[in-house]
Protein backbone atom coordinates (compact mmCIF):
# COMPACT_ATOMS: atom_id res chain seq x y z
CA UNK A 1 0.00 0.00 0.00
CA UNK A 2 2.92 2.49 0.86
CA UNK A 3 3.94 1.78 -2.53
CA UNK A 4 1.00 2.62 -4.32
CA UNK A 5 0.45 5.65 -2.40
CA UNK A 6 4.30 6.82 -3.48
CA UNK A 7 3.09 6.27 -7.16
CA UNK A 8 0.06 8.29 -6.53
CA UNK A 9 2.40 11.21 -5.53
CA UNK A 10 3.75 11.60 -8.78
CA UNK A 11 0.45 11.62 -10.64
CA UNK A 12 -1.16 14.73 -11.55
CA UNK A 13 -3.30 16.07 -8.97
CA UNK A 14 -6.70 16.47 -10.93
CA UNK A 15 -9.66 16.12 -8.75
CA UNK A 16 -11.38 12.84 -9.51
CA UNK A 17 -14.95 12.30 -8.03
CA UNK A 18 -14.85 9.05 -5.84
CA UNK A 19 -16.81 5.98 -6.95
CA UNK A 20 -19.56 6.18 -4.72
CA UNK A 21 -22.09 3.25 -5.22
CA UNK A 22 -24.46 2.82 -2.70
CA UNK A 23 -23.85 1.53 0.64
CA UNK A 24 -26.25 3.01 2.97
CA UNK A 25 -28.65 5.03 1.77
CA UNK A 26 -29.48 8.25 3.83
CA UNK A 27 -32.09 11.17 3.70
CA UNK A 28 -30.19 13.65 1.44
CA UNK A 29 -31.86 16.23 3.31
CA UNK A 30 -33.01 15.91 7.45
CA UNK A 31 -33.00 18.20 10.24
CA UNK A 32 -30.78 15.84 12.44
CA UNK A 33 -28.06 16.12 9.77
CA UNK A 34 -24.95 18.75 10.03
CA UNK A 35 -23.26 19.19 7.06
CA UNK A 36 -19.28 19.27 8.26
CA UNK A 37 -15.95 19.77 6.69
CA UNK A 38 -13.73 17.02 6.81
CA UNK A 39 -10.77 15.79 5.23
CA UNK A 40 -9.71 12.67 2.86
CA UNK A 41 -6.52 10.75 3.81
CA UNK A 42 -5.15 8.52 1.44
CA UNK A 43 -1.96 9.09 2.76
CA UNK A 44 -3.05 7.11 5.98
CA UNK A 45 -1.73 3.58 6.23
CA UNK A 46 -4.37 1.55 8.10
CA UNK A 47 -3.37 -1.90 9.55
CA UNK A 48 -4.86 -4.17 11.13
CA UNK A 49 -3.49 -7.03 13.15
CA UNK A 50 -0.46 -5.92 11.45
CA UNK A 51 -1.40 -6.71 7.43
CA UNK A 52 -2.52 -3.13 5.45
CA UNK A 53 -5.51 -3.17 4.51
CA UNK A 54 -7.79 -0.95 1.89
CA UNK A 55 -11.72 -0.63 2.13
CA UNK A 56 -14.05 -0.85 -0.58
CA UNK A 57 -17.46 0.35 -0.72
CA UNK A 58 -20.11 -2.39 -2.16
CA UNK A 59 -19.92 -1.23 -5.65
CA UNK A 60 -16.05 -1.57 -5.69
CA UNK A 61 -14.43 1.88 -5.40
CA UNK A 62 -12.16 2.29 -2.78
CA UNK A 63 -12.65 4.51 0.40
CA UNK A 64 -10.47 6.88 2.02
CA UNK A 65 -9.87 7.25 5.32
CA UNK A 66 -11.59 10.07 7.00
CA UNK A 67 -10.23 13.04 9.70
CA UNK A 68 -13.13 15.04 11.33
CA UNK A 69 -12.08 17.02 14.55
CA UNK A 70 -9.19 15.78 14.95
CA UNK A 71 -10.39 11.61 15.15
CA UNK A 72 -10.33 8.90 11.90
CA UNK A 73 -13.22 7.59 10.89
CA UNK A 74 -13.27 4.64 8.59
CA UNK A 75 -16.12 3.11 6.39
CA UNK A 76 -18.40 0.71 8.01
CA UNK A 77 -19.46 -1.39 5.77
CA UNK A 78 -16.02 -2.20 4.96
CA UNK A 79 -15.23 -3.19 8.41
CA UNK A 80 -18.49 -5.54 9.05
CA UNK A 81 -16.52 -7.89 6.69
CA UNK A 82 -13.42 -7.62 7.99
CA UNK A 83 -15.55 -8.86 11.30
CA UNK A 84 -17.56 -11.43 9.17
CA UNK A 85 -20.73 -9.86 10.11
CA UNK A 86 -23.69 -8.63 8.15
CA UNK A 87 -24.33 -4.69 7.66
CA UNK A 88 -28.22 -4.06 7.56
CA UNK A 89 -29.40 -0.33 6.84
CA UNK A 90 -32.82 0.09 8.12
CA UNK A 91 -34.14 3.82 6.38
CA UNK A 92 -37.18 3.71 8.48
CA UNK A 93 -35.80 3.34 11.59
CA UNK A 94 -32.36 5.69 10.85
CA UNK A 95 -30.95 2.25 12.33
CA UNK A 96 -27.43 0.70 10.89
CA UNK A 97 -27.24 -3.55 12.24
CA UNK A 98 -23.89 -5.36 12.20
CA UNK A 99 -24.62 -8.84 13.36
CA UNK A 100 -24.76 -12.20 12.33
CA UNK A 101 -22.46 -14.40 10.24
CA UNK A 102 -21.42 -12.46 6.90
CA UNK A 103 -23.51 -14.41 4.03
CA UNK A 104 -22.01 -11.75 1.17
CA UNK A 105 -19.09 -12.65 0.08
CA UNK A 106 -16.53 -9.70 0.26
CA UNK A 107 -15.81 -7.24 -2.57
CA UNK A 108 -12.93 -7.20 -4.45
CA UNK A 109 -12.80 -3.69 -5.53
CA UNK A 110 -9.94 -1.74 -7.45
CA UNK A 111 -7.53 0.91 -5.73
CA UNK A 112 -7.73 4.52 -6.71
CA UNK A 113 -4.72 5.53 -7.31
CA UNK A 114 -5.30 8.81 -8.14
CA UNK A 115 -6.99 9.36 -4.53
CA UNK A 116 -5.16 12.86 -3.01
CA UNK A 117 -5.84 14.61 0.05
CA UNK A 118 -8.20 17.15 -0.18
CA UNK A 119 -11.21 18.76 1.81
CA UNK A 120 -14.98 17.17 1.77
CA UNK A 121 -18.40 17.32 3.01
CA UNK A 122 -19.58 14.82 5.04
CA UNK A 123 -23.21 14.59 6.91
CA UNK A 124 -22.87 14.57 11.41
CA UNK A 125 -25.68 12.67 11.91
CA UNK A 126 -26.91 12.72 15.81
CA UNK A 127 -30.17 10.54 14.78
CA UNK A 128 -28.52 7.60 13.35
CA UNK A 129 -28.66 4.36 15.49
CA UNK A 130 -25.44 2.01 15.76
CA UNK A 131 -26.69 -1.50 16.58
CA UNK A 132 -24.13 -4.54 17.26
CA UNK A 133 -25.54 -7.90 17.92
CA UNK A 134 -28.84 -6.35 19.19
CA UNK A 135 -27.38 -4.38 21.45
CA UNK A 136 -27.57 -0.11 20.80
CA UNK A 137 -24.05 1.34 20.38
CA UNK A 138 -22.62 4.72 21.70
CA UNK A 139 -19.60 6.33 21.14
CA UNK A 140 -17.31 8.53 23.03
CA UNK A 141 -13.80 9.86 22.17
CA UNK A 142 -10.96 9.41 24.34
CA UNK A 143 -12.11 12.31 26.31
CA UNK A 144 -15.72 11.41 26.91
CA UNK A 145 -17.50 13.33 24.59
CA UNK A 146 -20.11 11.82 22.58
CA UNK A 147 -19.48 11.08 18.49
CA UNK A 148 -21.71 10.40 15.96
CA UNK A 149 -21.54 8.41 12.47
CA UNK A 150 -20.26 10.45 9.20
CA UNK A 151 -21.97 10.00 5.65
CA UNK A 152 -20.01 10.62 2.61
CA UNK A 153 -20.76 9.73 -0.80
CA UNK A 154 -23.34 7.10 0.69
CA UNK A 155 -21.21 5.28 2.81
CA UNK A 156 -21.22 5.40 6.77
CA UNK A 157 -18.05 5.74 8.63
CA UNK A 158 -17.43 5.70 12.40
CA UNK A 159 -14.64 7.06 14.62
CA UNK A 160 -11.14 4.74 14.46
CA UNK A 161 -12.18 4.42 18.39
CA UNK A 162 -15.33 3.12 17.84
CA UNK A 163 -14.20 0.89 15.28
CA UNK A 164 -11.62 -0.41 17.96
CA UNK A 165 -14.36 -1.33 20.45
CA UNK A 166 -16.57 -3.18 17.76
CA UNK A 167 -13.90 -5.47 17.27
CA UNK A 168 -12.29 -5.80 20.62
CA UNK A 169 -8.62 -4.14 19.42
CA UNK A 170 -6.49 -1.41 20.43
CA UNK A 171 -6.01 1.78 18.64
CA UNK A 172 -2.50 3.05 17.49
CA UNK A 173 -1.09 5.99 15.49
CA UNK A 174 2.61 6.18 14.70
CA UNK A 175 2.46 10.33 13.32
CA UNK A 176 5.90 9.70 11.41
CA UNK A 177 4.63 7.40 9.28
CA UNK A 178 0.88 8.02 9.16
CA UNK A 179 0.17 4.90 9.96
CA UNK A 180 -2.93 3.66 11.82
CA UNK A 181 -3.31 0.03 13.64
CA UNK A 182 -5.76 -1.99 14.98
CA UNK A 183 -4.10 -4.66 16.82
CA UNK A 184 -4.70 -7.02 20.29
CA UNK A 185 -1.48 -5.06 21.92
CA UNK A 186 -2.08 -1.53 24.05
CA UNK A 187 -0.36 1.20 22.31
CA UNK A 188 -2.21 5.03 22.27
CA UNK A 189 -5.50 6.57 21.78
CA UNK A 190 -5.46 8.01 18.35
CA UNK A 191 -8.34 10.15 19.13
CA UNK A 192 -5.99 12.67 20.24
CA UNK A 193 -3.21 11.73 18.67
CA UNK A 194 -1.01 10.97 21.43
CA UNK A 195 1.12 8.61 19.80
CA UNK A 196 3.76 11.20 18.40
CA UNK A 197 6.79 12.43 20.31
CA UNK A 198 6.17 15.77 18.74
CA UNK A 199 10.05 15.93 17.92
CA UNK A 200 8.70 16.29 14.44
CA UNK A 201 4.84 15.87 14.67
CA UNK A 202 2.17 18.33 15.42
CA UNK A 203 1.57 19.30 19.22
CA UNK A 204 -1.28 17.62 21.07
CA UNK A 205 -3.25 20.46 21.98
CA UNK A 206 -4.33 22.16 18.23
CA UNK A 207 -7.95 23.13 18.55
CA UNK A 208 -10.29 21.62 15.82
CA UNK A 209 -10.27 23.16 12.14
CA UNK A 210 -14.20 23.58 13.11
CA UNK A 211 -13.58 25.61 16.25
CA UNK A 212 -11.45 27.66 14.35
CA UNK A 213 -14.09 28.38 11.70
CA UNK A 214 -16.30 29.41 14.35
CA UNK A 215 -14.09 32.18 15.85
CA UNK A 216 -13.51 32.99 12.93
CA UNK A 217 -17.14 33.22 12.22
CA UNK A 218 -18.01 35.02 15.17
CA UNK A 219 -15.99 37.73 14.54
CA UNK A 220 -17.01 38.32 11.64
CA UNK A 221 -20.56 38.57 12.55
CA UNK A 222 -21.66 35.80 9.91
CA UNK A 223 -23.04 32.51 10.11
CA UNK A 224 -21.77 29.61 8.78
CA UNK A 225 -24.88 29.00 6.41
CA UNK A 226 -24.47 31.98 5.19
CA UNK A 227 -20.95 32.13 4.18
CA UNK A 228 -19.15 30.03 1.05
CA UNK A 229 -15.83 28.16 2.91
CA UNK A 230 -12.39 28.03 0.23
CA UNK A 231 -9.86 27.10 2.81
CA UNK A 232 -9.21 26.33 6.10
CA UNK A 233 -6.11 25.02 6.60
CA UNK A 234 -3.53 24.71 9.54
CA UNK A 235 -0.51 26.24 9.05
CA UNK A 236 3.06 26.91 11.02
CA UNK A 237 5.07 29.71 11.19
CA UNK A 238 8.12 30.47 13.32
CA UNK A 239 6.98 27.00 15.34
CA UNK A 240 3.31 28.34 16.07
CA UNK A 241 0.42 26.67 14.60
CA UNK A 242 -2.46 28.73 12.92
CA UNK A 243 -5.66 28.48 10.69
CA UNK A 244 -5.73 29.87 7.58
CA UNK A 245 -9.58 30.98 7.09
CA UNK A 246 -10.59 32.20 3.64
CA UNK A 247 -14.80 32.39 3.35
CA UNK A 248 -16.63 34.77 1.00
CA UNK A 249 -20.14 35.81 1.82
CA UNK A 250 -21.99 39.23 0.67
CA UNK A 251 -20.07 40.64 -2.15
CA UNK A 252 -16.86 40.09 -0.09
CA UNK A 253 -13.73 37.68 0.72
CA UNK A 254 -12.84 37.37 4.68
CA UNK A 255 -9.29 35.76 5.22
CA UNK A 256 -8.58 34.84 8.73
CA UNK A 257 -5.96 34.09 10.52
CA UNK A 258 -6.10 32.28 13.82
CA UNK A 259 -4.28 30.04 16.75
CA UNK A 260 -4.48 26.75 16.34
CA UNK A 261 -3.87 26.22 20.21
CA UNK A 262 -6.02 29.13 21.79
CA UNK A 263 -8.52 30.06 18.99
CA UNK A 264 -7.54 33.72 19.09
CA UNK A 265 -7.71 35.90 16.20
CA UNK A 266 -4.10 36.61 15.09
CA UNK A 267 -4.59 38.80 11.71
CA UNK A 268 -7.78 39.15 9.13
CA UNK A 269 -8.70 41.33 6.18
CA UNK A 270 -11.89 41.84 4.22
CA UNK A 271 -11.64 42.10 0.10
CA UNK A 272 -14.55 43.10 -2.29
CA UNK A 273 -14.91 39.67 -4.77
CA UNK A 274 -11.96 41.46 -7.23
CA UNK A 275 -9.26 41.13 -4.90
CA UNK A 276 -8.69 44.51 -3.85
CA UNK A 277 -9.59 46.07 -0.40
CA UNK A 278 -12.16 48.52 -0.46
CA UNK A 279 -11.76 49.42 3.35
CA UNK A 280 -10.79 53.13 3.96
CA UNK A 281 -7.38 53.47 6.35
CA UNK A 282 -7.53 53.93 9.93
CA UNK A 283 -6.29 57.87 9.35
CA UNK A 284 -9.10 58.85 6.62
CA UNK A 285 -11.67 57.37 9.15
CA UNK A 286 -10.28 59.88 11.82
CA UNK A 287 -10.38 62.76 9.63
CA UNK A 288 -14.11 62.04 9.16
CA UNK A 289 -14.75 61.84 12.92
CA UNK A 290 -12.78 64.55 13.64
CA UNK A 291 -14.44 66.76 10.67
CA UNK A 292 -17.71 65.91 12.25
CA UNK A 293 -16.56 66.88 15.39
CA UNK A 294 -15.41 70.31 14.31
CA UNK A 295 -11.99 69.61 15.71
CA UNK A 296 -8.03 69.24 14.70
CA UNK A 297 -5.69 66.64 15.01
CA UNK A 298 -3.29 68.57 16.92
CA UNK A 299 -5.85 69.18 19.53
CA UNK A 300 -7.39 65.72 20.65
CA UNK A 301 -6.30 62.87 22.34
CA UNK A 302 -6.35 59.67 20.27
CA UNK A 303 -7.43 57.05 22.60
CA UNK A 304 -8.81 54.11 19.99
CA UNK A 305 -9.16 53.62 16.81
CA UNK A 306 -10.01 50.43 15.84
CA UNK A 307 -11.69 48.61 12.68
CA UNK A 308 -14.33 46.26 13.89
CA UNK A 309 -17.28 44.24 12.25
CA UNK A 310 -20.79 44.13 13.22
CA UNK A 311 -23.45 41.72 11.11
CA UNK A 312 -20.55 41.20 8.35
CA UNK A 313 -20.34 45.27 8.03
CA UNK A 314 -16.87 46.96 8.54
CA UNK A 315 -16.48 50.01 10.24
CA UNK A 316 -14.20 51.95 12.86
CA UNK A 317 -14.67 52.23 16.18
CA UNK A 318 -12.79 55.40 17.20
CA UNK A 319 -12.65 56.97 20.27
CA UNK A 320 -10.89 60.63 21.42
CA UNK A 321 -10.82 63.12 23.78
CA UNK A 322 -10.71 67.36 23.95
CA UNK A 323 -11.67 70.30 25.64
CA UNK A 324 -13.06 67.91 28.98
CA UNK A 325 -15.29 65.66 26.65
CA UNK A 326 -14.63 61.94 25.19
CA UNK A 327 -16.26 61.47 21.87
CA UNK A 328 -17.25 58.06 20.21
CA UNK A 329 -17.35 57.90 16.82
CA UNK A 330 -18.55 54.72 14.20
CA UNK A 331 -17.29 55.02 10.82
CA UNK A 332 -18.19 53.11 7.84
CA UNK A 333 -14.99 51.34 7.03
CA UNK A 334 -15.94 51.67 3.34
CA UNK A 335 -17.88 54.78 2.65
CA UNK A 336 -16.69 56.76 5.13
CA UNK A 337 -19.92 57.99 6.76
CA UNK A 338 -20.22 58.75 9.91
CA UNK A 339 -22.26 55.50 11.58
CA UNK A 340 -23.19 56.65 14.94
CA UNK A 341 -21.69 58.70 17.44
CA UNK A 342 -21.60 60.21 20.92
CA UNK A 343 -19.90 62.61 23.86
CA UNK A 344 -19.53 62.25 27.03
CA UNK A 345 -17.96 63.80 30.00
CA UNK A 346 -14.23 62.52 30.96
CA UNK A 347 -15.96 60.72 33.62
CA UNK A 348 -17.84 58.35 30.85
CA UNK A 349 -21.73 59.82 31.46
CA UNK A 350 -23.47 61.28 28.71
CA UNK A 351 -23.71 64.60 29.74
CA UNK A 352 -25.83 66.20 26.90
CA UNK A 353 -29.53 67.71 28.01
CA UNK A 354 -32.28 65.93 25.98
CA UNK A 355 -33.84 67.93 22.94
CA UNK A 356 -37.12 68.47 24.69
CA UNK A 357 -35.60 70.54 27.89
CA UNK A 358 -33.37 72.38 25.44
CA UNK A 359 -36.44 73.39 23.23
CA UNK A 360 -38.20 74.39 27.08
CA UNK A 361 -34.63 76.88 27.69
CA UNK A 362 -35.68 78.33 24.08
CA UNK A 363 -39.70 78.85 24.74
CA UNK A 364 -38.87 80.58 28.29
CA UNK A 365 -36.40 82.84 27.00
CA UNK A 366 -38.70 83.74 24.35
CA UNK A 367 -41.66 83.99 26.42
CA UNK A 368 -43.90 81.55 24.21
CA UNK A 369 -45.99 78.31 25.74
CA UNK A 370 -45.08 75.70 23.53
CA UNK A 371 -48.96 75.46 23.01
CA UNK A 372 -48.85 78.54 21.31
CA UNK A 373 -45.25 77.71 19.33
CA UNK A 374 -45.18 75.55 15.86
CA UNK A 375 -41.74 73.82 15.80
CA UNK A 376 -40.10 73.60 12.69
CA UNK A 377 -36.21 72.16 13.47
CA UNK A 378 -34.81 70.73 17.17
CA UNK A 379 -31.48 69.29 15.76
CA UNK A 380 -28.27 68.50 17.76
CA UNK A 381 -25.18 69.40 15.68
CA UNK A 382 -21.85 70.48 16.40
CA UNK A 383 -19.77 74.18 15.83
CA UNK A 384 -16.30 74.34 17.25
CA UNK A 385 -16.06 70.97 19.21
CA UNK A 386 -19.15 72.09 21.29
CA UNK A 387 -22.90 70.96 21.12
CA UNK A 388 -25.76 72.49 20.59
CA UNK A 389 -29.11 72.35 19.74
CA UNK A 390 -30.35 74.78 17.25
CA UNK A 391 -34.17 75.20 17.43
CA UNK A 392 -36.36 77.04 15.02
CA UNK A 393 -40.40 77.77 16.04
CA UNK A 394 -43.24 80.42 14.94
CA UNK A 395 -45.32 81.64 17.08
CA UNK A 396 -47.61 84.86 16.70
CA UNK A 397 -46.52 85.43 13.62
CA UNK A 398 -42.88 85.55 14.34
CA UNK A 399 -39.94 82.89 13.59
CA UNK A 400 -37.55 82.46 16.55
CA UNK A 401 -34.04 80.45 16.04
CA UNK A 402 -32.40 79.13 19.12
CA UNK A 403 -28.83 78.00 19.48
CA UNK A 404 -29.06 76.09 22.81
CA UNK A 405 -25.32 74.88 24.61
CA UNK A 406 -26.06 70.81 24.70
CA UNK A 407 -24.67 70.36 27.58
CA UNK A 408 -25.78 73.26 30.28
CA UNK A 409 -29.16 74.50 28.55
CA UNK A 410 -27.43 78.00 28.49
CA UNK A 411 -29.12 80.35 25.78
CA UNK A 412 -25.87 81.00 22.88
CA UNK A 413 -27.58 82.74 20.27
CA UNK A 414 -30.72 83.95 19.35
CA UNK A 415 -33.01 85.55 16.75
CA UNK A 416 -36.20 86.85 15.58
CA UNK A 417 -37.92 87.70 12.57
CA UNK A 418 -40.81 88.82 12.66
CA UNK A 419 -43.29 87.74 9.25
CA UNK A 420 -45.68 90.34 9.13
CA UNK A 421 -43.55 92.97 9.48
CA UNK A 422 -43.81 93.65 5.76
CA UNK A 423 -47.67 93.48 5.78
CA UNK A 424 -49.59 96.69 5.71
CA UNK A 425 -52.47 95.72 7.42
CA UNK A 426 -50.31 95.45 10.69
CA UNK A 427 -47.79 98.23 9.83
CA UNK A 428 -50.24 100.99 12.06
CA UNK A 429 -49.98 98.44 14.92
CA UNK A 430 -46.76 98.00 15.18
CA UNK A 431 -45.95 101.80 14.91
CA UNK A 432 -47.20 102.03 18.20
CA UNK A 433 -43.62 101.21 19.39
CA UNK A 434 -41.55 99.40 17.77
CA UNK A 435 -41.69 100.40 13.87
CA UNK A 436 -41.41 103.95 12.46
CA UNK A 437 -41.55 105.40 16.09
CA UNK A 438 -40.08 109.16 16.77
CA UNK A 439 -36.77 109.83 18.62
CA UNK A 440 -38.02 110.90 21.73
CA UNK A 441 -39.58 107.64 22.13
CA UNK A 442 -36.44 105.67 21.87
CA UNK A 443 -34.82 104.19 25.10
CA UNK A 444 -31.01 105.78 24.48
CA UNK A 445 -27.95 104.17 23.83
CA UNK A 446 -27.00 104.01 27.87
CA UNK A 447 -30.52 101.90 28.84
CA UNK A 448 -29.58 99.87 25.22
CA UNK A 449 -25.80 99.18 26.50
CA UNK A 450 -27.18 98.14 29.87
CA UNK A 451 -29.59 95.78 28.38
CA UNK A 452 -26.68 94.68 26.32
CA UNK A 453 -23.78 94.32 29.13
CA UNK A 454 -26.86 92.31 31.40
CA UNK A 455 -26.20 89.35 29.87
CA UNK A 456 -22.23 89.54 30.39
CA UNK A 457 -21.31 88.74 34.13
CA UNK A 458 -18.46 90.65 35.44
CA UNK A 459 -18.44 93.18 31.57
CA UNK A 460 -18.59 97.13 32.26
CA UNK A 461 -19.00 99.58 30.13
CA UNK A 462 -15.38 99.74 28.86
CA UNK A 463 -15.71 97.23 27.71
CA UNK A 464 -18.27 98.12 24.90
CA UNK A 465 -16.70 98.82 21.36
CA UNK A 466 -19.71 100.27 19.31
CA UNK A 467 -22.78 101.57 20.03
CA UNK A 468 -25.22 103.04 17.06
CA UNK A 469 -29.06 103.79 16.25
CA UNK A 470 -29.65 102.08 12.81
CA UNK A 471 -32.58 100.89 11.34
CA UNK A 472 -33.65 97.58 10.00
CA UNK A 473 -36.94 97.50 7.23
CA UNK A 474 -38.04 100.40 9.60
CA UNK A 475 -37.41 99.59 13.22
CA UNK A 476 -35.24 101.14 15.32
CA UNK A 477 -32.67 99.46 16.81
CA UNK A 478 -29.21 99.82 18.51
CA UNK A 479 -26.32 98.33 17.78
CA UNK A 480 -23.86 97.03 20.21
CA UNK A 481 -20.19 95.15 19.78
CA UNK A 482 -18.67 94.28 23.42
CA UNK A 483 -15.95 92.68 23.69
CA UNK A 484 -14.73 91.17 26.94
CA UNK A 485 -12.67 87.67 27.84
CA UNK A 486 -11.40 86.92 24.55
CA UNK A 487 -14.56 87.07 22.81
CA UNK A 488 -16.66 89.44 20.97
CA UNK A 489 -20.74 89.53 21.56
CA UNK A 490 -22.39 91.85 18.84
CA UNK A 491 -26.36 92.59 20.19
CA UNK A 492 -28.97 94.68 18.57
CA UNK A 493 -31.68 95.99 20.80
CA UNK A 494 -35.08 97.42 20.38
CA UNK A 495 -34.75 101.09 20.29
CA UNK A 496 -38.37 101.56 22.00
CA UNK A 497 -38.78 98.79 24.40
CA UNK A 498 -35.09 97.85 24.97
CA UNK A 499 -35.58 93.98 24.26
CA UNK A 500 -32.54 92.18 22.62
CA UNK A 501 -33.89 91.19 19.17
CA UNK A 502 -29.89 89.24 18.37
CA UNK A 503 -27.48 87.85 20.10
CA UNK A 504 -24.32 86.64 18.79
CA UNK A 505 -20.45 85.68 20.50
CA UNK A 506 -17.73 84.98 18.04
CA UNK A 507 -14.73 83.47 19.66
Amino acid sequence: MKIRYLRRLGRSLAVLALCGGVVLAMPPDDASAAIKAAELRPDFVITIDGAERDFFNAAGGELQPIVYDGTTYLPVRAIGELMGKNVDWNQDKMTLTLAGKRTVPAVKGRTDDDARRMRVSVDLRDDMIINVDGSVRKFTDANGRRVYPLVHNGATYLPLRAIGELMGKNVGWDGKKLIVSLADSLVTDADTFSGTDNKDGKPDNLIMSDKALAKALDHAGLKAKDVTLTTNDLDVKKGAYFYDIIFTANGKTYDYDIDAVTGKVLDWDVYTDDGKDNLIMSDEALARALDHAGLKAKNVTLTANDLDVKKGDYFYDITFTANGKTYDYDIDAVTGKVLDWDVYTDDGKDNLIMSDEALAKALDHAGVKVKNATLIANDLEIEDGAYIYNIEFTADGKTYDYDINAVTGKVLDWDIDDDRKNDDSNRDKWNSGKWDAKAEEFIGEVKAAQAALARIAQATANDIKECKLDYDDGRAVYEIRIVFGGREYEAEIDAVTGRVLSWEIDD
